[in-house]
C-alpha cells in the first residue's frame, strides 16, 4: 500500500472538499505532494475503485477515476476504467465496525475476465480501514493478477489507548 498522506488536518480538508463538493481542483494540489511516492512503482495499468452507478450518478462522479486520471497523465500509465465493476449497491463504510465493513462489500465487486493484467494498481482517495481494497484484490486475485499495490492519496492511522 502506497498512501503518503495521512488523513488528518489540512489533507482531510481538502479530500473532503474534493469528494463531496466536487472541487477537482484540491486533488490536484493533494497529488502534486504525493506524486513522486508512485513514480517508479513496476505496474502496467491504474484500475480506480469503482463506484455502483446508483452512486455515481447520486455523486456526479467517481472521485477515485479522476485521482487515476490525473496520476495517469502525470505518470504516463494507462487506466483501465472498465475491467472493475460495483455490482451491488453497498451502505456507505463509514460509521462500520471492521466486520461489517466486509460484510457490507461480500459479492460487491467483478472483474472482467479475459484482461491480461498480471500487475496491477488499484487507485482510491482515502483507505480506512481497507475493506474495499480487501475486497477488490480477492477478485483480483481470482481473476489471475499476480502483482497488486494499492494507491491512496491518504490513509486514517490506527488510534491508540
Amino acid at each position: 500500500m502506497i498512501a503518503p498522506l495521512e488523513f488528518t488536518g489540512y489533507t482531510r480538508d481538502l479530500l473532503l472538499k474534493f469528494k463531496f463538493c466536487g472541487q477537482m481542483h484540491q486533488a490536484l494540489i493533494l497529488l502534486a505532494h504525493c506524486c513522486q511516492a508512485y513514480r517508479q512503482r513496476p505496474v502496467e495499468v491504474l484500475l480506480p475503485v469503482p463506484l455502483h452507478p446508483q452512486k455515481s450518478r447520486q455523486r456526479g462522479f467517481n472521485q477515485a477515476q479522476e485521482i487515476t486520471a490525473i496520476l495517469s497523465g502525470l505518470l504516463q500509465r494507462p487506466i483501465d476504467q472498465s475491467c472493475l465493476n460495483r455490482v451491488k449497491p453497498t451502505k456507505a463504510q463509514s460509521g462500520l465496525s471492521l466486520s461489517k465493513r466486509l460484510r457490507n462489500l461480500q459479492g460487491a465487486f467483478e472483474f472482467t475476465t479475459g484482461t491480461e493484467y498480471k500487475r496491477v494498481a488499484i487507485v482510491d482517495d482515502i483507505i480506512t480501514s481497507g475493506s474495499t481494497m480487501q475486497a477488490l484484490c480477492k477478485v483480483l486475485r481470482k481473476g489471475g493478477v499476480e502483482y497488486i499495490e494499492v494507491w491512496s492519496i491518504a490513509r486514517t492511522l490506527k488510534q491508540r489507548d
